[in-house]
């Protein structure tokens, strides 16, 4: 038999039907894998990045949940009051020093003002300033509160 197709020598019949048959064969085991393996879809699924960024938010999100449940059951709800206050403190400070310090690092890092580790070094030295204006607060904080005459709860 004759391959017309690719205007080459004559070929065996035999070898023109396994030509044409082998893509037919390698379809049905393409299909047949993936018809096999729906855990392996599924795996694809829940490792992409946004799985796992869900997965970290529901972690960090019922880990404070629970402590916050914890503090409520085993202490009074003036030290509930008390932490509650704390942790939006700490919060807020998180949020301040992402919207001033680190977010401007991320967007400027592929073009700043001078070398990259002078660029680096401008944001440590904003964070060691930030971080250092949170202490002092927090120390003044404390001492007014213990001059004022406040609970050795509040101050300790």
């Amino acid at each position: 038999m004759l391959d017309y197709r690719n205007n080459k020598k004559p070929v065996a019949a035999g070898a023109v039907l396994a030509r044409r048959r082998a893509p037919v064969f390698a379809g049905l085991r393409s299909a047949r894998a993936a018809m096999s393996n729906p855990w392996g879809d599924l795996w694809r699924l829940a490792s992409g990045t946004h799985a796992l960024a869900l997965a970290d938010q529901a972690v960090v999100s019922g880990a404070s949940f629970l402590t916050t449940v914890m503090i409520g059951r085993w202490t009074n709800a003036s030290e509930l009051g008390t932490y509650a206050i704390g942790y939006s403190i700490l919060l807020s400070s998180l949020a301040a020093q992402e919207s001033l310090i680190s977010l401007p690092y991320s967007i400027q890092r592929h073009r700043p003002s001078g070398t990259p580790a002078e660029h680096a070094g401008g944001s440590l030295a904003l964070s060691g300033l930030m971080s250092a204006t949170g202490a002092i607060v927090l120390t003044v904080t404390a001492l007014a509160l213990s001059i004022g005459g406040a609970g050795p709860e509040l101050v300790t």
